[in-house]
């Protein structure tokens, strides 16, 4: 959503400035990602450089920046009373540039307050860092780790209050540590519980415990490369997998609790 003006022309009056409302309306109909790696265009006659459709974006050589057009500076701009075809009417003068190389927290904080950050790497622009990219990547970072917590705590409830505590610690005597609870289980523990015959009948769920174990044992799988910070993150398999898993065990608690 971002039109950058470059120092060749910057008071050149466009066709109408509301053919950068179209262009915005183009970029708005993609879906928000992370903007590395995006071509951008040559730039057109009128001086302009536009944030293009986010599907690919090679580095360009850095211009003398005058400027930018956002939804936000034309809103303003007309709320003012401008009623122009000139450029120079509905930009923002200031128009932040950061290193590539720059801490991503101190990046975070110049985001937040001006909305969005030009990248650039050897006087080149490699990026555009916008509000949408980080809350995206905030998502990306985070989910997974809100899904094994509640995945973790409907195991929880299901398990919870149907074992005595002989047999949690039977459970656990390869480890020598003072287990009284549920809550005191790691997630391998959980399983190796639901999978003596006995004790998975205490349970009373209606699904096959084979099946239902083996889907667990992937969930504990995702948990170890989540929690040792993977650096190639989850898969998309993966993660549905714990969205599924998560919707099912809600199912089965909602189910449970319809019979009491």
């Amino acid at each position: 959503q971002i039109v950058l003006i470059s120092a060749h022309f910057p008071d050149k009056p466009s066709r109408c400035c509301f053919s950068i409302l179209r262009f915005l309306d183009y970029i708005l109909q993609a879906p928000l990602q992370s903007h590395r790696n995006l071509h951008l265009p040559t730039p057109p006659s009128n001086g302009l450089y536009l944030h293009p459709h986010p599907e690919s974006f090679s580095s360009y050589l850095l211009p003398d920046i005058r400027g930018y057009i956002s939804w936000k500076s034309i809103g303003i701009a007309i709320n003012n009373g401008v009623n122009t075809n000139m450029v120079k009417d509905y930009k923002c003068d200031e128009c932040y540039t950061i290193s590539l190389n720059t801490p991503l927290l101190e990046a975070i904080k110049i985001i937040h307050q001006h909305e969005f950050v030009v990248v650039e790497e050897h006087n080149s622009i490699c990026a555009i860092i916008t509000t949408a990219d980080i809350s995206c990547q905030y998502l990306t970072i985070t989910e997974p780790f809100v899904l094994l917590e509640e995945i973790e705590n409907q195991i929880r409830y299901l398990l919870n209050d149907k074992f005595l505590v002989d047999d949690i610690k039977k459970v656990c005597q390869e480890h020598a540590r003072d287990v009284r609870d549920i809550d005191d289980l790691t997630f391998g523990e959980y399983i190796a519980l639901m999978q003596k015959d006995e004790l998975w009948k205490k349970i009373e769920v209606h699904i096959d415990k084979k099946l239902f174990l083996k889907w667990l044992d992937e969930v504990r799988e995702i948990r170890n490369d989540v929690m040792h910070f993977s650096p190639d993150g989850i898969s998309k398999e993966q993660r549905n997998h714990l969205i599924k898993m998560a919707e099912l065990l809600k199912t089965m608690i909602d189910t449970k609790m319809e019979r009491t």
